[in-house]
């Protein structure tokens, strides 16, 4: 069986043609709406936020002493409204105390003063492991 038999003609091959790039585009058109609906730059029927808090208020802290590793840190923040501040602490492998005392503000924006001090104890940094006749540094 010929196309010509089926009624098709030289110009249903160039509306055919004509369709096949007019698909292709809708394909690639919806594909690209999905991948930036999923990445979330598009989110349709998006939630708004209704609770929003004009005066936000917060205030957390946490401190690690670890003996065995002699891992020494801590941090402590507040927030009141777009004042936030804060401190954190960390022991540094040459021994010394970190301290970061902060501030951030809408008009100065963010604020750091850093300082270092000695610490009295010192964990040890490697242990010394014999094997038979090998040490082994870890």
């Amino acid at each position: 069986m010929y196309l010509r038999e089926i009624g098709w003609d030289g110009m249903d091959w160039i509306d055919l043609a004509q369709d096949w790039d007019q698909w292709r585009a809708l394909v690639n058109t919806l594909l690209v709406l999905a991948a930036v609906t999923a990445i979330g730059v598009v989110t349709p029927g998006a939630a708004v936020d209704t609770e929003y808090n004009p005066n936000p208020q917060y205030s957390f802290a946490y401190k690690v002493q670890d003996a065995l590793t002699g891992d020494s840190k801590g941090h402590q923040e507040s927030r009141n409204g777009d004042y936030v501040q804060g401190v954190y602490y960390l022991v540094e492998p040459d021994g010394t105390r970190r301290i970061v005392e902060y501030t951030a503000a809408h008009v100065n924006g963010f604020n750091a003063v850093v300082r270092r001090e000695p610490v009295a104890v010192h964990a040890p940094v490697a242990a010394n492991i014999v094997y038979g006749t090998k040490a082994y540094y870890v």
